[in-house]
């Protein structure tokens, strides 16, 4: 069972996590729009599409794990052109995940406070398959 969509969660790390991205982007040169549809892929330019989360359990450093877990609701956003990034609590750090290196056989479950404490599927990632980010804030 996946968790239920929290109103709360979403207003509190949506704009927060779609901003930061969208400035990293600007101080490249890249312009990136949001997509008003709150239940479609967060940010879009012309060339390529991008999904956003803030990690909560990632406070500052180096991510800390050795694979990143994106939940199977995102599996409908794994086209070619799409990136994800999971972004630490503390704003400074992103893991970018080309949709091409997400293995969508590679399922785990596991259980999260999100989740009410019920099993929820992952796709699980090989860190080694990411790219970290530094993030100018």
């Amino acid at each position: 069972m996946n968790k239920p969509f929290s109103s709360s969660l979403f207003y509190n790390n949506d704009a927060l996590a779609r901003n930061v991205i969208k400035r990293y982007y600007f101080n490249k040169g890249i312009k990136l729009f949001d997509n008003p549809d709150k239940y479609g892929i967060d940010l879009f330019n012309k060339d390529f599409k991008i999904e956003v989360q803030i990690v909560n359990i990632w406070k500052r450093g180096n991510y800390p794990f050795k694979t990143i877990h994106l939940t199977t609701r995102k599996e409908k956003f794994i086209k070619k052109g799409v990136l994800f990034y999971m972004i630490s609590n503390n704003l400074k750090k992103a893991i970018e995940i080309k949709a091409e290196n997400i293995n969508t056989e590679n399922i785990i479950f596991k259980k999260n406070k999100y989740s009410n404490n019920e099993m929820e599927a992952f796709f699980e990632i090989p860190l080694k398959k990411t790219k970290c980010i530094d993030l100018i804030i």
